[in-house]
């Protein structure tokens, strides 16, 4: 089953490629693109929350 992220990458794909009048093969590569797209903002947005919640100063119990 795909994942949400693979969902909205065929999602926007299918959307330009109806405007654009392209075909299959052009819209699976560019669900591909942005399916691709989609996982390397969600790894970027992990390695940010993980690299900022080590930055915290530690916390200290009066």
């Amino acid at each position: 089953m795909p994942c949400p992220e693979e969902i909205a990458a065929m999602v926007a794909a299918t959307a330009i490629a109806l405007s654009k009048n392209l075909s299959a093969t052009d819209t699976a590569l560019l669900a591909a693109v942005f399916g691709q797209l989609s996982n390397t903002l969600v790894t970027l947005s992990t390695v940010k929350a993980r690299f900022e919640r080590q930055q915290e100063p530690p916390e200290i119990y009066p």
